[in-house]
């Protein structure tokens, strides 16, 4: 019974993009960026939420933070 479900969260897994997330996080890790996965974003205007894969932000030596371009 248990390996059956293993099985079951094993293929869900790998249909849904996790592993991919969870490899660009690592990636970004290794340069050093703060990954934040899974985060909620709140919508305030529309009153709803959504996730997202990745968040990361990158400290500079000053201290401040940079993320990615907003185009």
């Amino acid at each position: 019974m248990q390996d059956k479900l293993e099985a079951k969260i094993s293929d869900w897994l790998r249909t849904q993009g996790y592993p991919l997330e969870m490899k660009v996080a690592s990636a970004l890790r290794k340069e050093d960026f703060f990954c934040q996965p899974k985060p909620i974003l709140h919508r305030p205007r529309t009153g709803t939420s959504r996730e997202i894969d990745v968040i990361a932000t990158k400290g500079d030596n000053v201290g401040f933070f940079r993320g990615g371009s907003r185009n």
